[in-house]
């Protein structure tokens, strides 16, 4: 089903901070995204909100009360192809969750994924794309485990030996994902073996590294950027410790980044600064320049580009929900 909102810029204003946006591929449901939002209270809700085409505009499908969490979710993704009949998202943080939204915009929790062995709260998870069924999630012991969502099991469990603040899945590989770590340490695992496959970068006077995206267009192409937030580092995975490019954000702060679901070309950047920007990527004898920039009124908290319309991109800021037509 394609549907192309007649404005660029949509936008929901929440009552509280929204922390993360996720796109749904579900393809009954365009422009559907998951937001999760912060709280001074011990609940903590998730919220879906969907395109209504009469009134060309984005939004809440259910009542919040619906769908309470005790804590606030580290992490809450859809499942990256359709799985089911119903669209599945995860949430992760005091536990793994999941939960099935109906054609009908109900939603169940299905399951809660926990271990005797792993009692510590999940600092985050990312969908493996080649296998649905698999999802990697990391733990405040820097323990990395593989979960299958279909059996509720633990498929393997990798320690790490330096704080995790990130982990990606390989876009082309069910086995093999990316940590940003600390000490700016960016380093390839596999699941077939405990040992990293390749430490890729260490970041200059090694201030941790916050965050990591993997392109799905070209999957020789990772972006990082540390705790210092004034440059995205886009690394080639042919060739370690050599920075394909940096994009230097001047007088601002890098919040969160994603690859566009289209283009190996294109990042888009938040900041603390209250911007939203797509760079255009290009070849290192060429400077980089700005394709989009979008000013809020807020910190940007997430980005997400929509993968089944990749024209899109979803921005977490503030207190308020934005699509962006690139």
């Amino acid at each position: 089903m394609t549907v192309q909102p007649k404005q660029g810029h949509l936008y929901f204003v929440a009552q509280s901070p929204v922390m993360s946006i996720s796109w749904s591929s579900f393809t009954n449901a365009p422009l559907r995204c998951l937001y999760t939002t912060f709280t001074d209270t011990i609940t903590s809700h998730l919220h879906i909100l969907q395109y209504v085409v009469q009134s060309d505009t984005i939004a809440k499908t259910l009542s919040p009360a619906v769908h309470d969490l005790p804590f606030t979710p580290t992490a809450a993704h859809f499942s990256p192809k359709p799985i089911s009949n119903n669209d599945i998202f995860v949430t992760s943080g005091d536990g793994l969750r999941v939960f099935s939204l109906s054609s009908s915009n109900d939603i169940n929790l299905t399951a809660t994924m926990t271990d005797q062995k792993y009692q510590l709260p999940s600092c985050g998870f990312d969908w493996c794309n080649q296998n649905p069924d698999l999802l990697c999630t990391w733990y405040l012991d820097n323990t990395c485990c593989v979960w299958n969502v279909e059996t509720r099991r633990l498929a393997w469990s990798i320690p790490s030996k330096k704080q995790i603040f990130d982990m990606k899945y390989c876009p082309n590989s069910p086995d093999v994902y990316g940590i940003a770590s600390e000490q700016g340490l960016l380093q390839l695992n596999d699941t077939r073996t405990e040992r990293p496959v390749m430490l890729l970068y260490q970041s200059q006077d090694a201030p941790d590294l916050m965050k990591l995206s993997w392109s799905s267009s070209d999957p020789t192409r990772i972006a990082t950027f540390s705790s210092y937030g004034d440059r995205v580092v886009v690394m080639d995975t042919r060739k370690p410790f050599e920075p394909m490019t940096q994009l230097k954000i001047a007088q601002n702060q890098v919040s969160c980044i994603d690859w566009s679901t289209s283009s190996a070309n294109e990042l888009c950047i938040g900041t603390t600064d209250k911007k939203v920007m797509v760079w255009v990527i290009k070849p290192s004898s060429q400077n980089e320049n700005s394709l989009l920039e979008f000013s809020s009124d807020g910190e940007v908290n997430d980005v997400c580009w929509s993968k089944s319309n990749p024209e899109w991109i979803g921005a977490a800021m503030s207190c308020s929900v934005h699509y962006l037509h690139v």
